[in-house]
């Protein structure tokens, strides 16, 4: 289905009938990118986004948070860990949502780099993030947040082979029905086997 889709969307990048007076809405650039990275087209993104990066809405005030976040999306795909650290530090996101993303990816980078400390700190961070951010993002998001950041804790904390929290864990994730970065929290807890 997601092949599907990717043909889909590059057919209409082709025949450029995607595009909106010459531009993409940001919602569409998003899942353009996220559908090549699911699929592993890493150099298909990489030119994607070098060819569109100034073809987000223009009078979408949060267009670079859009690009930027992409960005350290495929570079993380690459594991060009500094690089997508690099692009974090140096943007200011102003979007509430892409501030959860940029949360996320942090957690991500902060696991897959064994920083320790600073994984447990933005768990913290990210925690008081969502509480104080209630009033204005909708419950389901907070929630699905709130278990992406409490299953990564989980599997930071847990040993290798260690069946039983392994084995609770999985039953987490799987029981849970919106929840973010869903197969690489199974790819990092299928790593403790």
């Amino acid at each position: 289905m997601l092949t599907t889709r990717l043909d889909l969307y590059s057919k209409q990048l082709d025949d450029e009938v995607i595009y909106i007076d010459g531009y993409l809405l940001p919602r569409i650039f998003k899942n353009i990118v996220t559908v090549a990275l699911r699929l592993g087209h890493l150099d298909w993104t990489e030119q994607f986004l070098e060819n569109n990066k100034d073809k987000i809405v223009p009078e979408y005030e949060n267009r670079e948070d859009v690009y930027s976040y992409s960005l350290a999306q495929l570079y993380f795909k690459q594991q060009k860990i500094d690089d997508v650290l690099d692009v974090l530090n140096r943007t200011v996101f102003n979007d509430i949502y892409t501030k959860m993303d940029i949360r996320r990816m942090y957690l991500k980078v902060y696991y897959e780099m064994e920083y320790d400390d600073m994984l447990e700190d933005m768990v913290n961070s990210f925690r008081v993030f969502l509480t104080s951010h209630q009033d204005v993002i909708p419950a389901v998001h907070i929630q699905a947040h709130r278990d992406f950041t409490n299953i990564i804790y989980n599997i930071y904390r847990t040993m290798e082979k260690d069946t039983k929290r392994i084995t609770n864990i999985e039953n987490q994730i799987d029981e849970i029905n919106v929840l973010p970065e869903r197969s690489w929290l199974s790819e990092k807890l299928e790593a403790l086997k």
